[in-house]
């Protein structure tokens, strides 16, 4: 895949709602997929640490950066 740059529009945390569906074993909640703008991607997510055992949690799993470029869309 060849390096791609352009101008960032936005920068967006991915994240969704986790519960415990067996002792340290999580699953993300159906539908729960949400996204949160940011102003910069951060240095690490709020990741399984931040879950507590027997209650959900939400858990970032990704960024989205919106990208304008001058190459034609991807194909």
């Amino acid at each position: 895949m060849e390096p791609t740059a352009g101008i960032v529009l936005s920068i967006r945390l991915e994240r969704g709602e986790f519960v415990e569906q067996e002792p340290r074993h999580w699953v993300l909640v159906p539908g729960s997929i949400d996204h949160v703008r940011v102003e910069k991607v951060p240095p690490h997510f709020r990741g399984m640490s931040s879950l507590v055992a027997g209650r959900r949690g939400w858990m970032e799993t990704a960024v989205v950066v919106e990208l304008a470029t001058t190459r034609a869309p991807f194909r």
